[in-house]
Formats: structure tokens, C-alpha cells, sequence
């Protein structure tokens, strides 16, 4: 059985199932189980909306329930150490809760013992995997962000840390260089931004409102499809942002 998110009472399709309060409800609930492949309850996940910034953590018998959420359309990042992100779109109705069963699939992890040493400063874990991946590629020096730099930038938004790595950002949204003009939402080429490792938007004009700066840990932005790695390759998008959150 793959990866995925599926109603609670039935185990063979990917769909969601609503448990209507009636009038007497007050509040929008998204609750739901964070499970693996085998069944077996994933506690201390995290269910992270990337829209709102709202977020929880699973129990130790993987539930989790998030009250007093706004009705509508949303996209929500569920994960676990050791297992492969999960992202859902889904449709919240006003005074209604949402019941679902995340699946996460393992994602087994060999942190590099070894220590990268980049522009004089060492690198250890998933940084170092980061950073080596980064200056193999043949993106510029800028295209790695490290903790040093993210601090550095913090007070300010994903923006102008993006901006300083060579994407072109207009007042909330950022997209790709592209020769003989700016930004202009609605044209121009696709850009692609994936979150520990989950494909979470492909757009034109990423809004730098959605994630903040001090989540971050390192970032690396390749600005075309030569310069990114091939297990981030999306067709239909030239530039890349990989976010990776503190922690993760």
C-alpha cells in the first residue's frame, strides 16, 4: 500500500469524509489519524497548513484535531522523521468538521557522517547533505542558504532572502529571471518550491507571504532546470526552491 490519505471508513479509495455538527456547531475541525504502510500509528507527526500557518501534532496514537479553522480551500503538509512528506488540498466547510487517515510512506534517512566544510564553515547531518548537493551543482555559491545566512535575514521576509539568491521578487511574490523583463504574474516560467522534500506549489508568482523565514534551517534556489538536482526535476517548471524547516 503507496503513501496517501484516505476517508477512515474505507480503506481501498483516497477520498475524505465529512461529519456534518449541524446548526448547533461553532467551530471548522480538521481531525484525522496519521498512520504508516503497516497500519501502525505515527505519534508526533506534524500536520502544517501552507496556506494559514495553522498546525498540530499528532498524539501518541497518531490523532490529531485542529478546531477553529476558516472555511474554504487549503494545502497541508503532513509529515514524519523517517517517512515521506504528504501534501493535501482540501476543501473545509463552514461549521463542519473534516475526518481523514494520513498513510505516510518510509523514507529511510542515512545522515552523511562526514562534514562538509562550505565557504569555511562545517556542515554536519542534513546540512551537509544540503550543502554538498548544492556546490556539486553547477548553480552559483548563492544558490545554498545556510542557517548563518537565514538568521542574518530573519527580520526580514522570504523575499529578500530569495531576492539575494537571484530570483526576482516584487513586492509579495517572487518568480524566475528571465531575460528582457520583471515579474509578471500570469506569464513568464513556472516556478517550482518543495518543503522537506514534498512538491507543495508549481506557479508563476510564488507568494514569499506563506512560509516565514525563521522555519528555515538551509534553502537552496536553482534558477534553471540545468543547474537543480534530477530528483527535484519538474517538467513544467524552470526555476526551483528547495525550503528545508529546522528540525526536519
Amino acid at each position: 500500500m503507496g503513501s496517501g490519505f484516505r476517508p477512515v471508513l474505507f480503506a481501498a479509495s483516497v477520498a475524505l469524509c465529512w461529519t456534518p455538527r449541524g446548526v448547533a456547531a461553532q467551530a471548522t475541525v480538521l481531525e484525522g489519524v496519521v498512520r504508516d504502510t503497516a497500519g501502525r500509528a505515527i505519534g508526533s507527526a506534524e500536520i502544517v497548513s501552507l496556506t494559514t500557518r495553522e498546525r498540530a501534532t499528532a498524539s501518541a496514537t497518531g490523532a490529531f484535531r485542529l478546531t477553529g479553522l476558516e472555511a474554504g480551500p487549503g494545502l497541508w503538509v503532513v509529515r514524519a522523521i523517517g517517512y515521506r512528506p504528504e501534501r493535501l488540498a482540501v476543501t473545509l466547510g463552514s461549521a463542519d468538521t473534516l475526518a481523514i487517515e494520513v498513510v505516510l510512506g518510509p523514507m529511510p534517512q542515512v545522515l552523511p557522517e562526514i562534514v562538509v566544510e562550505v565557504r569555511g564553515r562545517q556542515y554536519r547531518g542534513r546540512l551537509a547533505e544540503v550543502a554538498k548537493r548544492a556546490f556539486a551543482s553547477p548553480a552559483p555559491a548563492s544558490a545554498f542558504i545556510g542557517p548563518e545566512e537565514l538568521e542574518r535575514w530573519a527580520p526580514f521576509d522570504l523575499g529578500n532572502v530569495l531576492r539575494r539568491a537571484g530570483l526576482l521578487v516584487s513586492a509579495d511574490h517572487v518568480a524566475c529571471p528571465r531575460s528582457g523583463g520583471g515579474l509578471t504574474r500570469g506569464r513568464g516560467p513556472m516556478i517550482a518550491v518543495w518543503l522537506d522534500g514534498a512538491l507543495v506549489e508549481q506557479s508563476r508568482s510564488f507568494d514569499v507571504r506563506t512560509f516565514p523565514v525563521q522555519w528555515f534551517e538551509a534553502i537552496e534556489v536553482y534558477r534553471s532546470p540545468v543547474e537543480r538536482p534530477m530528483q527535484f526535476d519538474t517538467q513544467a517548471s524552470s526555476c526551483t526552491i528547495l525550503l528545508w524547516t529546522r528540525g526536519g
